[in-house]
């Protein structure tokens, strides 16, 4: 459960899409959490159906526990109100749109932290974890305090913590969006997995760049097919069109590897959306792309590339070992440029990458 201090008034709850019962004009919320167990009172309950669970079946615990607010989605809304349990005291919101509604309405809870940082959003089946912890290192070497979500846990001022899982839960991610506001973080690069996308995780985000590597056969246990699967990175880049179309300027811009077939797919499919940002196309393969990764040279060292794009040559050299990284490289290099940084600077700070953590990291004997 996380802590918070908020005054939750009607205007503010219709604005976000609840409708609400057992409640006048305002309550005060004290902490908030996705799990029923941690309630205690003042505690507002955001009942997420889970992957084998219904939310809604937890909401007489968390009221048991003297709950300030329970929320839910309105598809169960009769049902609640012909259960045994329910008393028109109870204070219930629903909304028709519980995802977008509770990932907006818990980023509020926590002061929308990620309005006052840049949001990288990193997603794919292989890569998220290089591209999004390279970019944290890149930004920090460019002296922009930043911070890192992801597989390897929260990174913020070059103190780390545990998160036990990629994409983190509405709750815990917002709470620690909250933490890297606090430590003047400016961006913040963020590993979107498809399990946080597809039960809407990263909800209540703004995204600035968003980032897709690869889509290759995993997860089919809980996505069903690949095209389910493909649907779900896919919402990232549905996010920075539904917030850009309410501010244009949101967006920096969307940067797509097409080496594989739901890349083109992807690619193609957000270009036909008319987007206000820029869509960049990179490969190794397709020479049609708008960046295209070639020259690539390989020694004990690392890797180098000449990276064209716009009609200019880069040259990327990198510790980083693999062909494959310098793919990895080239997105978090166009990222910065998207951002607005420098070709000299954006450059010499991809060259300071060190290599992530347990993907490549080279043993020396003595």
């Amino acid at each position: 459960m996380k802590a918070v201090t908020t005054d939750f008034t009607r205007a503010i709850w219709e604005s976000l899409g609840w409708e609400a019962f057992g409640v006048e004009d305002r309550i005060e919320i004290k902490a908030v959490t996705q799990d029923s167990r941690e309630v205690k009172r003042g505690s507002a309950f955001f009942a997420y159906d889970g992957h084998n669970v219904k939310g809604k079946d937890f909401i007489w615990e968390a009221f048991d526990k003297h709950a300030i607010a329970v929320f839910v989605d309105r598809e169960y809304k009769e049902e609640i109100f012909a259960d045994s349990r329910y008393h028109p005291n109870l204070p219930i919101f629903f909304n028709p749109d519980f995802l977008r509604g509770a990932g907006r309405t818990i980023a509020f809870l926590f002061g929308e932290p990620s309005r006052f940082m840049s949001s990288i959003g990193v997603t794919g089946t292989n890569g998220k974890t290089t591209v999004a912890h390279s970019l944290y290192q890149a930004l920090t070497h460019l002296h922009k305090p930043s911070m890192y979500i992801g597989t390897l846990g929260m990174e913020v001022s070059r103190h780390k913590s545990h998160t036990g899982m990629t994409t983190p839960d509405t709750v815990m991610l917002q709470s620690m969006l909250q933490q890297g506001h606090k430590q003047k973080a400016l961006y913040a690069c963020l590993e979107t997995s498809s399990h946080g996308l597809a039960q809407g995780r990263l909800e209540g985000i703004n995204f600035q760049i968003g980032i897709f590597t690869n889509l290759t056969q995993d997860h089919l246990d809980y996505h069903r097919n690949m095209d389910a699967y493909y649907r779900a990175k896919r919402r990232l880049f549905e996010y920075m069109l539904f917030s850009s179309r309410k501010q244009p300027e949101s967006a920096k811009g969307a940067i797509i590897c097409i080496d594989d077939e739901y890349g083109k797919k992807l690619y193609e499919w957000l270009k036909s959306q008319n987007p206000s940002f820029p869509v960049i196309s990179l490969s190794q393969r397709e020479k049609s792309a708008d960046a295209l990764v070639t020259d690539v040279e390989a020694t004990f060292d690392g890797y180098s590339c000449v990276l064209l794009f716009a009609q200019k040559s880069y040259f990327i050299k990198t510790k980083l070992l693999g062909r494959f990284n310098l793919m990895n490289l080239s997105a978090s290099y166009l990222a910065l440029r998207c951002l607005g940084f420098g070709t000299e600077e954006a450059l010499a700070a991809i060259h300071l990458v060190e290599p992530v953590p347990g993907r490549f990291e080279v043993l020396r004997g003595k």
